[in-house]
């Protein structure tokens, strides 16, 4: 099985012959695909699993990397043999060989089911907002329009690593006093309380101590009522491993295609 120095969390890491069609995956590809210990992946195969309706998409895209060296970046929903339907993120890289030839693709897939339906329930009305904060099994917090907490999930605690103590009524920015040098961030979040709905799939944050962390986000407007906005919910997704892996493939890819 396909070994990267280290095995992802929740991360299918993948090699694809372009000569046999065969595929070379880690462990946590059968994990994140849903499929036996004792499958034997092909390319054919995978392609049974796609959603119907998004095959011919997920088909083109590849055809497209393999004939141009576009990278691959892609999502699909993807039906597993349990009969659940998830949502995958792809993303791949041609390898060539000396003769400028491919000869092999290879990516990683991420179930982002989880990010997207939170992402889909964050449109809930106010009413509901607090308790689909608190409960929420990802990084979100509800602000008012000082930018001051007014609750957050329990993972917004253990995604910034934070001491798990009373937010409400701190501002965002003592918390994240890096925000203060990225008048960027300054300036997406005024757009926020003025009412626009702001998101961005890959974001980075230097924290003070000098940690890097790469972060998804969404920040839409609540409201008091009809035209009245009451602050914005704040949701957000660790993309840090996610991208350390897309690198590690970006270099294994340059790293084969040295060796051809």
């Amino acid at each position: 099985k396909l070994q990267l120095s280290v095995e992802a969390g929740q991360i299918a890491i993948w090699i694809w012959d372009l000569n046999t069609n065969e595929l070379e995956w880690n462990d946590q590809a059968y994990k994140v695909f849903g499929v036996p210990d004792n499958f034997e992946p092909t390319f054919e195969k995978f392609g049974t699993m796609v959603h119907p309706e998004d095959l011919d998409y997920v088909v083109q895209a590849t055809q497209k990397t393999v004939e141009t060296g576009e990278k691959l970046d892609i999502q699909f929903r993807w039906n597993r043999p349990d009969g659940k339907e998830i949502i995958l993120t792809g993303r791949g890289d041609i390898v060539r060989d000396e003769d400028g030839n491919p000869v092999q693709m290879i990516g990683i897939n991420m179930d982002i089911t989880e990010r997207m339906r939170l992402l889909e329930n964050i449109q809930l009305k106010e009413s509901q907002l607090r308790s689909f904060v608190e409960q929420a099994p990802a990084a979100v917090a509800m602000l008012d329009t000082e930018m001051k907490y007014i609750t957050v999930s329990n993972q917004w605690f253990k995604q910034y690593n934070l001491d798990k103590k009373d937010l409400v009524g701190i501002s965002h920015y003592d918390i994240f006093p890096e925000i203060n040098e990225m008048p960027e961030w300054l300036e997406q979040h005024q757009r926020v309380l003025n009412g626009e709905e702001l998101s961005n799939p890959k974001d980075k944050i230097v924290r003070m101590d000098g940690t890097v962390q790469w972060i998804s986000w969404k920040l839409i407007p609540w409201y008091n009522e009809p035209g009245e906005i009451g602050g914005m919910i704040m949701y957000t997704a660790d993309i840090t491993s996610e991208v350390y892996y897309t690198e590690k493939l970006e270099k294994e890819v340059a790293k084969r295609t040295k060796e051809l």
